[in-house]
């Protein structure tokens, strides 16, 4: 299977903190692969490494390569505003901009591409908020103030705002940690639609909702890379003792 992201020998410290230690991994194409483990293990970090936001902040040092459709995303060559556009990311609490709905999808396209003609704002517009879901609730709304919008809708609003970009992966950093249990069942019904035409990379603490939504598993300790596997095998027949000790609860 054709492998979209590939990390060698990667590692990261912040300040003298090693957060990640020499992770070797691959990350298959037009699948969902989640990132588990305990708090503090790397998880995010790792994520961040794929568009390089761990840049942010001071004291990072990174060793190691990688690479995203073949090309070395640390090389000096390599244009951010680009990474980004490619590899989008939606974050733990939905973060629209405080203004109308339909300035928020076309804010990122206009940021990064320039200003669209004006006679594709409505096909852009209603494509992005069709692919999420969306545009049935708010066809009548779109100057609505994307703020109101309750947080699942919000939510999938982040993810529509991406779209216009064309990236051809996507990271989720706890996409319903701060929705309802029905907010969390639409955002995760969208995921398992978005797998087929994107790569998929999501970051949860819910073991329940790892084996919902992803095809593929990462379960990482301290740093490490420990198992990594199709999501069935993961939970149902793990082959690292550390592994099956989380599943069961033993690491919190």
């Amino acid at each position: 299977m054709r492998s979209v992201i590939e990390t060698r020998g990667l590692h990261l410290w912040y300040g003298n903190f090693p957060a990640l230690r020499n992770l070797n991994l691959d990350v298959a194409a037009h699948r969902i692969t989640s990132l588990i483990g305990p708090s503090g293990c790397g998880k995010s970090t790792l994520l961040r490494c794929f568009n390089r936001m761990n840049e942010r902040f001071g004291g990072v040092r990174i060793e190691g390569s990688v690479h995203i459709h073949g090309h070395d995303i640390y090389g000096p060559e390599v244009s951010l505003v680009e990474l980004r556009r490619a590899v989008g990311m939606v974050f733990q609490r939905p973060n629209p901009l405080p203004i109308s709905i339909e300035e928020n999808v076309l804010f990122a396209v206009r940021t990064h591409l320039g200003t669209p003609a004006s006679h594709e704002h409505p096909h852009l517009v209603e494509q992005a908020l069709r692919d999420v879901d969306l545009w049935e609730s708010v066809r009548d709304r779109l100057e609505m103030r994307a703020t109101e919008l309750p947080l699942e809708q919000q939510q999938k609003l982040c993810i529509a705002r991406l779209l216009p970009m064309k990236p051809s992966v996507i990271l989720m950093d706890e996409p319903c940690s701060a929705l309802d249990a029905s907010g969390t069942r639409a955002v995760e019904a969208l995921m398992r639609r978005m797998a087929g035409g994107f790569t998929v990379v999501i970051v949860t603490h819910n073991m329940a909702q790892a084996r919902r939504v992803s095809e593929d598993c990462v379960f990482m300790l301290s740093g490490e890379i420990i198992e990594h596997g199709r999501t069935e095998q993961i939970f149902e027949a793990p082959t690292e003792e550390r592994t099956q000790a989380y599943i069961a609860g033993r690491y919190a």
